[in-house]
């Protein structure tokens, strides 16, 4: 196993180090950083969130520049973005396996016990609507069901019966995200 010594005179940690205790840096002809990651998130990640609480509104500046960019990047790259999205899922199948039973299991837990026969078929209905409907709309913006009050949301968990559900296009569901819009 390579070690390698960590640069911070303070460091806590044992010198010489196994190399996944360290960071990755291109910059430096290991690829790694110089410091230990408990040295490196102690020197600047603590400064940063320091910084951050100490200026919130700087913070709140900076998460809309990055929103904004983010948005334009994906509207102008769409079949990129589409492509990433899609290889990634290739790529972690874990990942979206998980993700998918996460989903169904708060459905699951959404759904209450005394939600009759009959509001389990609206319920039915919304979805098989919302699929004949994909003739009507943009083969890349799809129709989906909607929660009104999301399953999982901040602050708030919606129920999942069919007053709580509405039928959008995939791009205005995907940028309600977890939120009550």
């Amino acid at each position: 196993m390579q070690m390698k010594n960590c640069t911070n005179k303070k460091c806590t940690m044992a010198n010489p180090q196994p190399l996944t205790s360290f960071g990755k840096n291109s910059w430096n002809k290991d690829k790694l950083q110089n410091q230990c990651k408990t040295c490196y998130d102690a020197k600047y990640v603590g400064y940063k969130a320091k910084y951050y609480r100490d200026n919130p509104e700087k913070k709140a500046a900076y998460l809309v520049r990055c929103y904004v960019y983010q948005a334009k990047y994906r509207a102008n790259n769409v079949e990129k973005v589409k492509a990433i999205k899609i290889q990634h899922r290739v790529d972690h199948p874990e990942k979206y396996t998980y993700s998918t039973n996460k989903r169904r299991a708060a459905k699951l837990h959404a759904t209450p016990p005394w939600i009759t026969a009959e509001q389990l078929e609206e319920i039915k209905w919304f979805y098989i609507t919302a699929k004949e409907l994909q003739w009507l709309s943009d083969p890349t913006d799809p129709f989906e069901v909607d929660h009104i009050v999301p399953l999982q949301g901040e602050n708030v968990c919606g129920l999942h019966v069919p007053w709580n559900l509405q039928i959008l296009p995939m791009s205005l569901n995907c940028s309600k995200g977890n939120r009550m819009k």
